[in-house]
């Protein structure tokens, strides 16, 4: 059975976002990416909320393109760039020309919970989340 790992930056005093919902003043970078390639490289398909998936496919795209960026984040960008994905989203039309198409599906916030225990069926590695604190906690 897979598992579904949830991986979010909280502080001691349970806050998961910094003012105006920026991280970056937050010195984790090195420590949090490595982190995250070792959940990436055992993740068989990441599971999105509503505003996560563009802002990641956005950010690890760019990172793609890079050529001065370091290995460890290329490797994190060609995961996330290719894994399957799921996005737990009302609104979201999957454009066809979109460079994620064929490897995104977006399934409502309704039928979430029961997409994502059908998928813990089947084989393959972990259901990876980061962030989406308001679409993980009903899938937990």
């Amino acid at each position: 059975m897979r598992k579904l790992v949830v991986s979010v930056l909280t502080s001691v005093d349970g806050y998961y976002e910094g003012p105006g919902k920026d991280l970056s003043g937050m010195p984790f970078e090195d420590a949090f990416n490595t982190h995250n390639l070792e959940l990436l490289q055992r993740a068989g398909t990441l599971v999105y909320g509503s505003t996560w998936f563009e802002d990641n496919w956005s950010a690890w795209t760019a990172v793609a393109a890079d050529e001065s960026a370091n290995d460890r984040d290329r490797q994190i960008a060609a995961i996330v760039t290719s894994i399957d994905a799921v996005v737990v989203r009302d609104s979201l039309e999957i454009d066809e020309t979109a460079p994620w198409a064929a490897s995104t599906r977006v399934v409502s916030r309704a039928d979430g919970p029961s997409e994502i225990e059908r998928l813990k069926q089947q084989d393959g590695g972990d259901l990876l989340m980061f962030g989406s604190a308001t679409t993980w906690n009903p899938l937990l």
